[in-house]
């Protein structure tokens, strides 16, 4: 089966099973891996759903980064810095971010959308334990979506949870939680995981990322490694080489780094093949996740700048 009708047939059995859940239970989680649509689903098949046949209530979506929300609401620019091709002067350019859900004549629907991040639920309780039932008991809700539902699974969330659970229920306001793991680092024994406190285990069926490779509904992972920063990093044994005063070791030192630059290449052009091998086209395709990873904050505020750089070249 090809991947698109794939990933449809594999999205529409999951919210089958969510729906059912909802009705059944009020509540339902999905664990679905990276790149299986989990947004598109959570507004596409469920807030736009509730928000048509319950026209008269809002839908609060509960979000861990403003970005998320830029992808529903859109309308929203984003500065960046690129390189001249005329002068090779670094320039500003601005990037309009469009909605990827709210442009499809649904925008009118926006004013049944409510967003708060968990760091305002947990903020907000705090002043007053009693904030988000009076909240919720006014607002007239249909549907509390938790997106990236494992930021549900922390302490400050149980407490937000605790105060409005009675709230929740096959005849009253649903919840639904969606993540690519539902795992947290301060998960333990003793602590209840996400879909046991909030969630009572009613979870859709199972389809984790090893399904998703197996079934190529997800592509093979391209991935490189590779020693960055050859440069700096001999920078700063350099230094520690002329304390020995030892000319021998210096000579030595400067063929193996000259050795290594020559084999591994330098960053721009490591990135640069890793981008392609990946499939990008950098025409067409502006965004990319990437991650760097410094020594500490203070090797972070040094070399920022250079590694910006070696984006902008790659």
């Amino acid at each position: 089966m090809a991947i698109k009708p794939l990933l449809e047939d594999r999205q529409q059995s999951t919210m089958i099973e969510v729906r059912e859940q909802l009705k059944t239970y009020g509540k339902s989680i999905f664990i679905r891996p990276t790149g299986f649509g989990k947004t598109y689903l959570l507004i596409e098949e469920l807030a736009k759903k509730y928000i048509k046949k319950y026209p008269n209530k809002k839908v609060l979506y509960i979000y861990p980064l403003d970005i998320i929300v830029t992808e529903i609401i859109g309308d929203r620019e984003i500065k960046r810095f690129v390189k001249s091709k005329d002068t090779g002067e670094r320039v500003e350019i601005t990037d309009k971010i469009k909605s990827k859900y709210l442009t499809d004549g649904v925008i009118k629907l926006k004013k049944n959308f409510q967003f708060i991040s968990y760091q305002k639920l947990s903020l907000e309780y705090n002043k007053n334990n009693n904030y988000w039932h009076d909240k919720l008991s006014k607002e007239n809700i249909s549907l509390i979506i938790l997106d990236e539902a494992h930021r549900a699974g922390s302490e400050e969330f149980y407490k937000v949870w605790d105060s409005i659970k009675d709230l929740v229920g096959p005849d009253k306001i649903h919840v639904v939680g969606a993540t690519a793991t539902p795992n947290r680092m301060d998960d333990s024994d003793e602590k209840e995981s996400v879909l046991e406190y909030v969630f009572d285990n009613r979870q859709a069926y199972e389809y984790n990322l090893g399904d998703a490779f197996n079934e190529g509904l997800i592509p093979e992972m391209v991935y490189e490694v590779n020693q960055f920063a050859v440069e700096l990093a001999g920078n700063k044994l350099r230094k520690r080489i002329k304390e020995s005063h030892s000319n021998v070791v210096e000579q030595n030192f400067n063929i193996e780094i000259s050795r290594l630059r020559g084999t591994i290449g330098d960053e721009k052009n490591i990135i640069a093949k890793s981008i392609s091998e990946a499939g990008y086209n950098p025409v067409n395709e502006k965004y990319y996740k990437c991650i760097v990873f410094f020594i500490n904050k203070e090797d972070m505020v040094d070399n920022a700048k250079e590694v910006e750089e070696w984006f902008e070249e790659a």
